[in-house]
């Protein structure tokens, strides 16, 4: 399970999110993430956070404040960086090692700011 609306895995994940209807699960789901105005996030990140708090999913995300309420709010463990879907798409065979490199680079000289690695980095065992 990656992300909030971006989900891989079982098909009973994407029924989840699919029948998911929060007047009924959680009504309010959204408003309590939207309550919490010290977290200064934008809509959309507010609203990964409350999907991954209502369906139980990872979110995926690079934008530092919201990696720091997703780590607090529903700890680090459901958080995924762009390295980490990177890394998840090469164990899933989505992705050889060569190709999550080659598409590390491009986010990289589009402009993001992620730690330098090797091709080696993405070799998954």
């Amino acid at each position: 399970q990656v992300g909030c609306v971006t989900i891989t895995g079982t098909e009973m994940a994407h029924a989840r999110l699919a029948h998911w209807n929060p007047d009924r699960s959680d009504p309010l789901a959204l408003e309590k993430f939207r309550a919490k105005s010290d977290r200064l996030l934008g809509p959309g990140e507010t609203e990964c956070l409350a999907f991954g708090s209502a369906l139980g999913l990872s979110v995926c995300t690079d934008d530092g404040r919201a990696r720091k309420a997703v780590a607090t709010e529903l700890g680090a463990t459901r958080l995924v960086g762009s390295i980490g879907l990177l890394k998840r798409c090469v164990v899933s065979g989505l992705l050889n090692a060569s190709m999550a490199y080659e598409l590390y680079g491009r986010m990289l000289a589009a402009g993001a700011f992620l730690p330098l690695m090797a091709e080696a980095d993405f070799h998954m065992i």
